[in-house]
This record gives C-alpha cells, sequence and structure tokens, in this order.
C-alpha cells in the first residue's frame, strides 16, 4: 500500500523538534517557524482539496480542539491589559500556530491510508529512539573522556530544549511503550527503551518532579495491568510475566534513587 501525502505531512509535524537545531540553547524560535511553513502549506492544500476542506467543521467539534480554541480566544482577551505587549503578542501568535498545526494534524489523520495503531507505535518508538541517542551518546563520550560525566549538562538535553524537558518528554511515551511491550511482537526493542528511559530520566536529567511522576506512573501501570488480567481470568498464566515487569522497575528505580542518594548525601 502506499503511503499518501497526508501521513508523509503528519510525520512532518512530527518531527518539528529535530528539524530546526541549529545549536541555539532555546528552539522555539525556530520550532515555530518551521510549524509555520507548514501550516501555510496545509492552508493552501486544503484549499485546493475540497475532500480534506470539508472535514476542517467536524475537527473544530471535537473536545480537545475546543478547549484550545476557548484557550486561545481567552489569550487574545488577556493580552488587552498586558504590561509588555510586544512579548504577549508574540506568545499569542506562538499559540495560534500550535492551534493551526493541532487542527491539520487531526485533520491529516483522518486521512492517512495505513493502520493508525501501527503508525502510532512506528511514530513513538522511533523519536523515543531519537531522544534517547544523541543524551546516552554525550553521556557516555563524557564518562570516557573526563572519567565522570557532569552533573545535568546542557549537552545532555540531546534534541530537546533542556534536560527538563527531555525527562517529561520520555515520561509522556513511557506508557505507550509499556503498552507495545505488552501488545506486540518487539518486546525486547520497547523493554530497552523503557530501561533506557528510566537511566536518562532519574540517573541524567534528575529531574525531581518527573522521577516522583515516573514512581506514580509505573505503580498505577502495573496496577492497571494486574487488574485486566483478574478480569480475564488468566491472572495465574501472566503473573510470572508481571511479577518480573514490577520487579523490574521496583530494582531500576531503587538503584538509581539510592546511587542518587548516596552521590549527593554521602559521597559529596
Amino acid at each position: 500500500m502506499r503511503i499518501n501525502a497526508s501521513t508523509i505531512i503528519v510525520t512532518l509535524y512530527l518531527l518539528h523538534f529535530i528539524f530546526p537545531y541549529f545549536g541555539v540553547a532555546d528552539k522555539n524560535d525556530n520550532s515555530n517557524l518551521y510549524l509555520t511553513a507548514l501550516n501555510i502549506f496545509s492552508v493552501v492544500r486544503l484549499y485546493f482539496h475540497k475532500e480534506l476542506f470539508k472535514k476542517v467543521g467536524d475537527t473544530t467539534k471535537l473536545l480537545p480542539v475546543f478547549i484550545f480554541i476557548c484557550f486561545f480566544f481567552w489569550s487574545v482577551i488577556t493580552i488587552i491589559p498586558a504590561i509588555n505587549f510586544g512579548y504577549a503578542f508574540a506568545q499569542l501568535t506562538f499559540y495560534f500556530t500550535q492551534l493551526l498545526a493541532f487542527i491539520f494534524i487531526i485533520i491529516y489523520l483522518k486521512d492517512i491510508n495505513i493502520d493508525l495503531k501501527k503508525y502510532i507505535q512506528f511514530i513513538v518508538v522511533f523519536f523515543t529512539i531519537i531522544e534517547l541517542g544523541p543524551t546516552l551518546y554525550n553521556y557516555t563520550n563524557d564518562i570516557i573522556e573526563l572519567g565522570k560525566p557532569l552533573s545535568r549538562k546542557l549537552s545532555y538535553r540531546g534534541i530537546t530544549g533542556n534536560v527538563n524537558i527531555l525527562a517529561f518528554s520520555l515520561l509522556l511515551k513511557l506508557p505507550l511503550i509499556y503498552y507495545f511491550y505488552l501488545n506486540s511482537k518487539f518486546r525486547l526493542l520497547n523493554l530497552l527503551l523503557m530501561a533506557s528511559s528510566f537511566f536518562v530520566i532519574i540517573q541524567i536529567t534528575k529531574t525531581r518532579g518527573a522521577i516522583l511522576a515516573l514512581i506514580l506512573i509505573s505503580i498505577i501501570l502495573v496496577s492497571y495491568s494486574i487488574n485486566q488480567k483478574l478480569k480475564e481470568k488468566q491472572f495465574k498464566k501472566n503473573i510470572n510475566r508481571l511479577s518480573k515487569i514490577f520487579l523490574f522497575v521496583f530494582s531500576l528505580l531503587s538503584i538509581f534513587i539510592l546511587d542518587d542518594y548516596l552521590e549527593n548525601k554521602v559521597y559529596k
């Protein structure tokens, strides 16, 4: 099956955070320019593609889109009493660009001609590898050259804006990767991605909010899996797999947290 134009455009939208990387600390301006160019292209395409244009009305009625639109109009109202009008207006244009991109992505998702579930799985796994790769490389390279890694070094951010963004970006993908692990043939790959994400969030970024959320999400996911198996009456059959996953998660968390405690409280 040939991949249609909508599938390619959605992929380009999702790649916006890695395309404009020109060695700057903050990539918002570059990302915004990239999204603006894609939005202009989408407007022109929808103008000549009547079937896609008809989907605009239905898309704006969706609850997430409607909430985003309400947020944008609220931002328009709040710009009136703003002290720094120039900055507020610039932020408003950023929100507008994001809103258009969000609407276009949903429209194109309705038009893609491949299995949506497989496409989402590919995108999540692909982006996770892209995010983990530069971070782990720079971290390992510092150990080889300097003898030890530096705490929350800027280069550890990988393709993101900073290490905090990296931590929460990986955190958002973990539930999906966990789902893919349970329902995919490529379990080893998903297991490696989970382990690497745990390591990066806890050991490299050391973002406290992300670590606390990671512990909470791990407990929720394991509890959900156990509850589902109980409902399916397959608990005994799958207890070994679930116990191994829980032991794996608990061991990683314990090792990384203990290492961080020793580094900051004992050896400091």
